[in-house]
């Protein structure tokens, strides 16, 4: 799902009704360590930031249903004590966030500043609960998970059932969020370029679901 792995640096700023919480965004801090790690990350971005220029002279029809790209998600909630599983209402109403936003169609757009309107537009990108996992097999599109980890932190460990978290899908067909207790921060992303295999978007239970329970 190439869409989903362009978008990602910008969902989590969406998502980034993270002042609700008063924690911080911390990919910026989580990229420049990925980039400490690994010095091809510099010119995989660069090849990631090439293709989006290329997607955008030249789209395709992939997962485009009337003009519309539609992104699947995949929830995966980590837990330790029954109250931090997310409900169906909470990731309804993260998704309604997301999809109000890229459609321009959120309340607050009456805010934009005026050097911005003549940019501001409906981007035309919806995301899903997926309805099928990697095997072909129905599903919800949420997984509750529970893990005797009690705090996460940026070092990715959620994102493997090794370390007590949970493996993410395919990334290239599906928009992987991790939702877990998360002491200092409201969440981080990859950036387009990054390892697929960590590719997605981890945030705090406080910084998810819109204010739902």
């Amino acid at each position: 799902m190439k869409a989903g792995r362009i978008l990602f640096l910008i969902i989590v700023l969406l998502s980034v009704q993270l002042a609700k919480a008063q924690l911080n965004c911390v990919t910026a801090e989580y990229s420049r360590l990925q980039f400490s790690k690994n010095a091809q990350q510099a010119q995989n971005i660069q090849k990631a930031e090439q293709f989006i220029r290329q997607a955008i002279a030249s789209p395709t029809t992939d997962r485009i249903e009337n003009g519309i790209i539609k992104i699947p998600v995949v929830i995966h909630n980590l837990y330790h004590k029954p109250d931090q599983k997310v409900t169906d209402e909470q990731v309804a109403a993260q998704l309604d966030l997301l999809n109000k936003a890229f459609r321009r169609q959120n309340a607050d757009t009456v805010k934009i500043p005026d050097v911005f309107k003549p940019v501001a537009a409906d981007c035309e990108i919806e995301f899903h609960l997926a309805t099928s996992d990697p095997m072909r097999r129905s599903t919800t599109g949420i997984i509750r998970k529970y893990t005797p980890v009690t705090n996460w932190t940026m070092d990715d460990k959620v994102k493997s059932s090794a370390e007590m978290g949970d493996d993410p899908w395919d990334s290239r067909l599906y928009l992987n969020i991790w939702v877990c207790q998360m002491e200092r921060f409201a969440g981080y992303s990859t950036v387009p370029g990054s390892d697929a295999k960590l590719d997605g978007i981890v945030l705090g239970l406080a910084a998810f679901g819109a204010g739902q329970r």
